[in-house]
């Protein structure tokens, strides 16, 4: 019948309005992937499996003096072979897979999380620059409204149709944009329906549309004008967005120069466990000379100290193969590769030989060189130009507020919605109103408060970059000194 086919019509009406706000709002993002710590864990679990199982071995409470090469250790008769000192397992019996600096530089960098983590944040504040812009885009806006109003017969009034009962019906649409001189403009669009009552027993209505075509603009004038005040934000999220960008930067630096750090440790730590392995043995061979001479011209407490120094051989060996190992795994940890697992038995050792030629620097230089290229200069000359952006907008927000407002508006009306349209672009019925807005607080102390701050704010970050030069020449100094003394050291050893 008429009325299911005007509720048919009225249900398109609304799924299309549904649609149409849908279609401006846009798609959301995709919802993240559930997260399973299992699966991360999966990894390190299976290569845990790998690791051999080391039995503690008791500590000795007593020591001979004799030296018993058999055992190769001076421990009484009732003790057994295990109780007997062990200077661990070598580390050929470790699988082993040697690594250029290069190789484990390229892995740090593609695998290692702290780097991974950091990478995070330039794409974090790249996102509060579009946040920033976005205030500049376009709003639409729809608001529909109903009011009914009923007021008391007025028997004074001139009119003879008092009105009695008013009910109105109507919507505002249109766009609103955010102007980079700091106004607002809008275009609206309103259409409202009246119904009216106006006898005294409510038995006489009267219906007309009135629709109306407005162009505002709202502009201030003293405070909050201008494009640098209303892209204060953008500026201040683009800083920032560099900022993380040279923090990225650093943390590879230092990811890196930690791993090369570690690299050559372990090359070191190497060549201490062969040294150890050579002076045991050394020592062993002077003890078996000491006990084949114990005879002739050998006491016992000489047969003491060859023991002695043995089992401090042993000490140390067991130190260096421990600290190769522990270097190994650290160094796993930074390259954090899936093949390579911290908690697998591949123990990575180091191919690459280190540079043994002397470098020149001229401490002049390479102060020149930091204090121009330092991430942390850089970094806090940005943050000195946001805050002098604050200020400058802090002292705008000392002056009152003045606002300019013009608006031009179009109406029509008529019983019929189409005819107050046509009335409405005939531009018959057109005004202008041009009104100036004036607000300044009494006292006016919270801006004066806030600019002082900013004006603080700014000194610190200025006397804090101050405060990095001397750090950097500093450190630069004391660096170029560390790296002659260790070379004196080394010459000297």
């Amino acid at each position: 019948g008429k009325g299911a086919r005007n509720m048919n019509c009225k249900s398109k009406v609304y799924l299309a309005a549904v649609a149409a706000v849908l279609s401006l709002y846009g798609c959301t993002a995709a919802d993240p992937l559930p997260f399973d710590p299992a699966k991360f864990q999966r990894n390190s679990r299976q290569a845990a499996e790998d690791l051999r199982d080391h039995e503690p071995k008791p500590i000795l409470q007593t020591l001979d003096a004799t030296y018993n090469p058999r055992a190769r250790s001076t421990t009484p008769a009732t003790q057994t072979a295990a109780t007997q000192p062990t200077t661990g397992a070598p580390l050929s019996e470790d699988p082993i897979l040697r690594m250029t600096l290069q190789e484990v530089l390229h892995r740090t960098v593609n695998n290692n999380m702290d780097i991974r983590v950091a990478g995070y944040d330039p794409g974090i504040t790249s996102n509060r620059i579009v946040e920033a812009e976005s205030r500049f885009d376009p709003a639409f806006f729809f608001n529909p409204f109903y009011e009914w109003k009923e007021t008391a017969a007025n028997t004074n009034s001139v009119s003879p149709l008092p009105v009695r009962d008013v009910q109105t019906f109507g919507a505002q649409t249109g766009i609103r944009q955010q102007l980079e001189s700091g106004g607002v403009a809008e275009l609206r669009y309103e259409t409202t329906e009246y119904y009216a009552f106006t006898d005294l027993f409510n038995t006489r209505k009267e219906r007309f549309w009135y629709n109306s075509l407005v162009a505002e603009l709202r502009q201030p004038l003293l405070k909050n004008f201008g494009p640098e005040i209303s892209r204060a934000r953008i500026t201040i999220a683009r800083n920032d967005y560099r900022i993380s960008l040279l923090e990225y930067r650093n943390r590879v630096e230092e990811t890196l120069y930690e791993t090369e750090q570690l690299y050559w440790q372990l090359m070191f730590a190497e060549q201490d466990v062969q040294i150890a392995e050579r002076l045991l043995a050394e020592t062993i061979r002077t003890a078996e000379l000491l006990r084949a001479r114990g005879a002739e011209d050998v006491t016992r407490v000489q047969t003491a100290q060859a023991t002695s120094a043995i089992r401090q051989r042993e000490a140390l060996l067991v130190r260096a193969r421990a600290q190769v190992r522990d270097l190994s795994d650290r160094l796993k940890r930074l390259m954090n590769d899936p093949e390579l697992p911290v908690s697998g038995n591949i123990l990575v050792l180091p191919a690459s030989e280190p540079l043994r030629s002397p470098v020149r620097f001229d401490a002049q230089d390479q102060i020149n060189q930091a204090l121009e290229h330092r991430l942390e200069l850089a970094q806090q000359l940005l943050r000195i130009e946001s805050a002098s952006l604050v200020t400058r907008v802090a002292k705008n927000n000392l002056l009152p507020s003045l606002n300019l407002l013009q608006r031009i508006t179009t109406d029509g009306a008529d019983p019929d919605w189409d005819s107050a349209n046509y009335n409405m672009l005939d531009l018959n019925s057109t005004s202008y109103r041009a009104q100036i807005e004036f607000e300044i607080p009494i006292g006016n102390r919270q801006p004066h408060a806030i600019y002082q701050r900013t004006l603080l704010q700014r000194q610190q970050a200025v006397d804090q970059y101050r405060a990095f030069i001397e750090q950097v020449a500093l450190e630069v100094k004391l660096a170029l000194r560390n790296v002659e003394t260790a070379w004196s050291e080394m010459a000297a050893n």
